[in-house]
């Protein structure tokens, strides 16, 4: 259906719609070659295979460094950890949080470093410089930490997914000045209002970061309120 409205709307246009059969593990590589090399108006994917698209883990590695390092000030700064490598068991919730984003960051630095680079085609390689992302909510779980540990639907936890569309939103936005991502969902918030941060993180870095919103709890000071209510049971027979 998009490759055919689109065809519709740009008759001339270069659209790229490769079939289940191009999109195998077999022929992906060739398919990442085709993508790359030609001069294409629009390439037309699924998820699964966008998703399967890795980024260069030189850029992958260089953005999970620059996070483990905001972790660390995080600690240092707002949380008052002298020593970064040693644990107390009398630690807050919220920092033995963010220790384990760190250890899970590092784990993925040395699956990195293991890495073959000769024979793959990486995202940065194929000329996007625009990304339109349908059903943008499969994205919706993004990493943060919070000091608010007795507010309820607070989804810490972070999907590949979802950090592999970061790095790609930001590799996009990097070549054409913040601008070309775009998310289309019919459920922005479906369970929790931290997705709508993370759907900011995607859209609207520079001005988080311009504004000093970065970090989750002083994007919710800003944008939302805690309150005390009462909530009715998802089976809709109590509260």
């Amino acid at each position: 259906q998009f490759a055919a409205t689109f065809k519709t709307l740009y008759p001339r246009a270069a659209i790229l719609a490769p079939t289940e059969k191009q999109r195998n593990a077999k022929n992906r590589q060739r398919l990442l070659a085709q993508i790359a090399s030609g001069d294409w108006d629009a390439v037309v994917t699924p998820h699964g295979f966008f998703n399967s698209i890795s980024i260069d883990p030189e850029n992958e590695a260089r953005f999970i460094e620059t996070q483990i390092e905001e972790d660390k000030d995080s600690l240092r700064n707002d949380f008052e950890v002298d020593d970064i490598d040693k644990k107390k068991s009398s630690e807050s919730r919220t920092v033995k949080q963010i220790r384990k984003k760190i250890e899970k960051l590092k784990n993925r630095l040395e699956a990195l470093s293991n890495t073959k680079k000769d024979e793959n085609i990486y995202f940065e390689q194929l000329g996007v410089d625009a990304l339109i992302i349908d059903e943008a909510h499969v994205y919706k779980r993004g990493s943060f930490y919070t000091k608010m540990d007795n507010v309820k639907g607070l989804d810490r936890d972070s999907s590949q997914r979802s950090m592999q569309m970061l790095m790609k939103a930001r590799h996009v936005q990097a070549k054409t000045g913040g601008k070309n991502v775009v998310l289309a969902t019919g459920t922005p918030i479906s369970n929790s209002m931290t997705e709508l941060y993370t759907m900011m993180r995607y859209l609207q870095h520079d001005m988080l970061k311009r504004n000093s919103l970065t970090h989750f709890d002083c994007w919710a000071s800003a944008f939302g309120e805690t309150t005390t209510a009462i909530e009715l049971a998802p089976e809709g027979t109590g509260y």
